[in-house]
């Protein structure tokens, strides 16, 4: 009875190393059933400039995806306290607001301790758009009430600024006599205008920062075709030139 125990313990825990821990239950991730403490510096080729834990995705086999863009890894750029790392596969967490790196040292997926970043870019395999984010806590008057973390910085000049919080939310919804994990994309669009953050979720919100150019704007929003709450990249760069243009 004790041999045929050992052998199911066994083979239990070779199906959980050989199928990325699919078996665990859905806790919190961050829990210490998921993750395994990376307690030295990375032994690769970028030794001594980021910290981290070994990774392991607590939601495998979903339709959709918790990451920023894609589930893929793309190509990164860090930059920490310390050093530059260039060339880097790296990809976004949104839901748990983390950095994922490939080490090919380790052969492994690496979390990183994001009090050494200060800020990244990547860019998505086939396109030629590169993506910058920011972090926020190296932002000496960034607001606490605020979401705090990583943010995309989508247009940036001398008094006028515009960050995106990207953000999702996950829960569990029933499919036949099983539940599966759903992850849903919103984004936080803030305004840095002068020494002062808003949080811009309709025109209205824009407008109050740019008092005598109410109406040159809503003429623009409409020509332009912008809708505040759907703006992209470009069109939301296109809008922050427009401002400066006014005198923002």
């Amino acid at each position: 009875m004790r041999q045929f125990l050992g052998i199911a313990i066994s083979l239990l825990f070779f199906y959980n190393a050989a199928w990325g821990q699919i078996w665990l239950k859905l806790e919190e991730p961050g829990s210490d059933l998921m993750l395994e403490a990376f307690q030295n510096r990375l032994p690769d080729e970028n030794a001594g400039k980021i910290h981290g834990r070994t990774y392991f995705n607590p939601y495998p086999g979903i339709e959709n995806h918790q990451y920023f863009k894609t589930h893929k890894l793309s190509q990164g750029m860090l930059y920490t306290l310390n050093d530059t790392i260039v060339s880097i596969p790296i990809r976004y967490d949104l839901y748990r607001d983390k950095l994922i790196v490939f080490s090919s040292y380790a052969k492994a997926m690496i979390e990183l301790e994001e009090e050494f970043i200060t800020h990244f870019q990547l860019r998505i395999k086939g396109s030629n758009t590169s993506y910058r984010f920011i972090n926020t806590k190296f932002i000496k008057d960034f607001p606490e009430s605020f979401w705090p973390g990583f943010h995309q910085l989508v247009y940036d000049s001398p008094g006028l600024s515009i960050y995106k919080k990207h953000l999702k939310t996950f829960s569990r919804e029933p499919k036949g006599s099983f539940y599966v994990v759903v992850f849903t994309g919103k984004e936080k669009l803030l305004f840095k205008h002068g020494d002062q953050y808003i949080h811009v979720r309709k025109k209205k919100d824009l407008l109050k920062q740019y008092p005598g150019f109410e109406k040159e704007i809503k003429r623009y929003l409409r020509e332009s075709k912008i809708r505040i709450k759907q703006a992209g990249d470009v069109e939301l760069r296109a809008l922050g030139d427009y401002l400066k243009h006014l005198g923002g």
